[in-house]
């Protein structure tokens, strides 16, 4: 198989022997016509076994490997014909192999002669996390050549295939520099990881910095005729570049973490990163930052600084535990410390939780400044040799981070990771995401935030510091701790709301006016008492639709219909229900009022002729008792003059007696 080492466009046999790949235009190495590189799958048949003293030459003149892996490939190219051996798989261990600093990652498989295993990650409890030129969490390789070199978390100028750099490039719409500046970066990485394009460094002639020797011996060095400045206590970790160790520095009889440049590491790029990075990190003298306590040389002459050893975990191993206040405090003095890094002009690039580590006594402390940039307001401007790469973590990183060019990084990129990470914080998940790190980093570009069932203002502020307009963003680091204290300012209104949610959701099991109207109260105190409270506010609308609801259940149309805004969608259609079914009952009541006016004026008639009749009855009643009341007057007149008559004819017999006596 023939393949472009600079453009992995596979060739074929003529293209390969012309001398120069029509695709990129780069020189093919005269001595490779076969195009192998580290990636390739090396066949082991009788025919190459017969040369392969020439593929051995093919291969080192290819990938301008070091002495070391030339010797392992010497000896997996001597392996029986019958045998293949895999020289580069991506998806395996990260070798520095090149003088031009390309990470080529790969593993050597040969039955019976060599076994690659990944060790167990070296514990990380001290200083800043190494990147892949330093030390820090990495896994561990045996080869037969006793080569061992660690797997770094931070990825820097691997390789990507063509195909996925042409999808970068028509995705992002970037320029050829940039896209093949990220296809080489990515390599194996995940979206978790830091990476970082391959740069020049800028060397400034007027550096002041003064490097003096030191002596640094193990601790358990017995010559005494050498007074130690340092004395190494153990191995803290290790990468392909550089190296922590715990130390003891005899000047003040203090244990410090020393990080140091490993004496192979003499290429003049990583040496300034090396020293950009250490007088970045000396320069800011914070509570929340790890203090840089001397930067020197070895009798080697590797470079290395002594700083304070940090006894603590990485943020992220306690984030997902943590209550959302306790993240907020931390983040809040990672902010401290990011907005002091500001003021001395420098920018960060890499914040991330795996990036800050917390101590056994409360300590926040931002570390990982290998990625620091210096910008023009630099304090340190005459010591700081400044880098033109461009790195970062994808699961996290702003558009102009992608897009480039670096000019266009700085505070508000910061300010953007700051956000990414208060996402994190709410969602429980970073921004960004992708199938590869690739993708994530197009995801990046393209400012593609996954997305979230959470809202709130919380929610408002790490989506606005994450604009995609850098214009668009808090203008700086203070004004969004400002937003965030301000979030949290408002927890009385935030626990009511949170109070009032479980009494709507009591109420809506009871179904009872009083639970309603509690529910109700406290959505409204918590909106009183902070006008911004969003979910107090939709708490409200949606306490007053169900008490609605509710009441619609029991016919009490206009109790339900004093609860709802017709201005809001959410209650138009209840709103329409309510009224629809108030007017059925007006019109049914109005049916009802009408035959009852009815039915009374009929009442009152036959009341009227009820009463007439009544009244007729008694007069006449009356009359005849009055008639029959005369007669008997007259009745009893009649006797009188009856008797009278009677007494009048005695009295006429008596006299009429006496006159005949």
């Amino acid at each position: 198989m023939n393949r472009c080492s600079e453009c992995e466009t596979k060739l074929t046999d003529e293209q390969a022997k012309s001398g120069r790949c029509p695709h990129c235009k780069s020189s093919l190495p005269a001595g490779n016509p076969r195009g192998l590189d580290a990636r390739d799958t090396v066949d082991c048949t009788q025919e190459s076994m017969d040369s392969a003293a020439t593929l051995t030459d093919d291969i080192g003149s290819t990938c301008d490997f070091g002495p070391d892996v030339t010797a392992v490939i010497d000896s997996a190219v001597s392996a029986p014909h019958n045998e293949t051996v895999d020289l580069a798989s991506v998806a395996e261990e990260t070798f520095d192999m090149s003088v031009d600093q390309i990470e080529q990652v790969g593993q050597v498989e040969q039955s019976g002669q060599a076994e690659a295993k990944q060790a167990d990650p070296a514990e990380q409890n001290a200083g800043s996390p190494p990147d892949a030129d330093d030390a820090g969490t990495k896994g561990t390789i045996d080869l037969p050549s006793e080569l061992k070199t660690q797997v770094s978390a931070t990825h820097e100028s691997g390789e990507q295939s063509q195909p996925a750099a042409d999808r970068l490039d028509a995705t992002l719409q970037v320029t050829s520099e940039t896209k093949a500046g990220w296809s080489k970066a990515v390599g194996n990485a995940t979206a978790q990881m830091t990476i970082k394009q391959s740069s020049e460094m800028h060397t400034n002639p007027n550096s002041s910095l003064v490097i003096q020797p030191r002596a640094l011996l193990p601790a358990d060095d017995e010559d005494t005729t050498v007074a130690a400045d340092y004395n190494l206590v153990s191995l803290l970790g290790e990468g392909g570049m550089g190296v922590v160790y715990d130390a003891r520095q005899s000047s003040i009889d203090r244990s410090v973490a020393v990080k140091m440049l490993k004496s192979e590491s003499v290429d003049e790029v990583q040496q300034q990163k090396f020293l950009a990075e250490a007088v970045v990190t000396g320069e800011l003298d914070h509570p929340n930052i790890v203090p840089i306590y001397d930067l020197g040389r070895n009798s080697d002459g590797a470079l290395f600084y002594s700083m304070k050893k940090v006894e603590g975990r990485p943020w992220m191993d306690s984030l997902p535990r943590n209550s959302l206040d306790e993240n907020l405090q931390i983040l809040l003095q990672v902010a401290d410390a990011v907005a002091f890094a500001h003021s001395r002009g420098v920018v960060h690039r890499d914040l991330k939780p795996e990036n800050v580590m917390l101590g056994e006594f409360g300590e926040v402390l931002v570390l990982d400044w290998g990625l620091a940039m210096a910008t023009a307001d630099c304090t340190k401007a005459d010591t700081v040799n400044s880098s033109t790469g461009m790195g970062g973590t994808p699961a996290y990183m702003a558009p102009e981070m992608v897009l480039g060019p670096v000019d266009e990084i700085g505070p508000h990129s910061d300010v953007y990771l700051l956000g990414a990470i208060l996402y994190e914080i709410i969602t429980g998940h970073a921004p960004h995401t992708g199938s590869s790190a690739l993708n994530c980093i197009m995801a990046a570009g393209r400012n593609e935030i996954q997305t979230t069932e959470k809202s709130g203002e919380l929610v408002e502020i790490a989506l606005r510091a994450m604009s995609t307009d850098p214009q668009d963003r808090y203008e700086s680091v203070q004004a969004l701790q400002t937003a965030i204290r301000s979030y949290q300012s408002h927890s009385e209104s935030v626990a009511l709301s949170a109070r009032a949610t479980d009494d709507l959701a009591e109420a809506r099991k009871t179904d009872e006016y009083s639970d309603y109207a509690r529910a109700l109260y406290v959505f409204e105190e918590a909106f009183e008492l902070w006008d911004g409270n969003l979910q107090a506010k939709e708490g409200v609308a949606s306490a007053r639709q169900a008490y609605a609801e509710s009441a619609f259940r029991k016919g009490d149309f206009e109790l339900g219909l004093s609860f709802l805004d017709v201005d809001n969608p959410a209650h138009e259609r209840l709103w329409k229900q309510l009224t629809k079914a108030q007017e059925e009952r007006r019109t049914r009541q109005k049916r009802v009022k009408n035959l009852k006016r009815i039915v009374i004026a009929l009442a009152a008639l036959v009341f009227v002729a009820v009463t007439v009749g009544m009244l007729s009855f008694r007069h006449q009643k009356a009359i005849a008792e009055e008639n029959e009341q005369e007669a008997k007057r007259q009745e009893k007149i009649a006797t009188a003059n009856a008797i009278e008559k009677e007494r009048q004819r005695g009295i006429a017999e008596e006299t009429a007696k006496e006159e005949e006596r």
